[in-house]
């Protein structure tokens, strides 16, 4: 399966959800699944483009608001993801947006400069 193809299967399991749509200007796509563990689903998705872009229609598309301070990468699952798929993130060159909805969630981590790896984080934890 292609990256594209992957990434729309990925996100596929989240529709209705949370609608997330990459950019239409990207390149560097990869796409990693994680070891579900303790998810129902879990996908890590990178690539390159512009951050203005990755603002205005990924974190638009699931109407999540900028935070302009670091995000939070110590936690489960967000460690857990990032191990998982072995990047390694600063997570002070990073603002973030992120939404939750039915025990789905996404977290994507825009760059504050240009050139620079976006990662959209996707998961499902079950109820306990």
């Amino acid at each position: 399966m292609s990256p594209a193809d992957e990434a729309r299967s990925a996100l596929g399991y989240f529709k209705g959800y949370l609608d997330v749509q990459l950019p239409g200007d990207l390149q560097e796509l990869r796409v990693n699944r994680p070891p579900l563990q303790d998810f129902r689903a879990a996908t890590v998705i990178s690539f390159v483009a512009p951050p203005d872009q990755v603002i205005a229609e990924t974190c638009g598309s699931v109407d999540a608001s900028v935070r302009h301070v670091p995000p939070v990468l110590t936690g489960y699952p967000t460690k857990y993801m990032f191990e998982s798929v072995e990047a390694t993130v600063d997570a002070s060159d990073y603002r973030t947006c992120e939404k939750y909805n039915s025990g789905r969630q996404v977290n994507i981590l825009i760059p504050k400069a240009e050139g620079a790896t976006t990662y959209v984080l996707l998961y499902h934890q079950p109820y306990r």
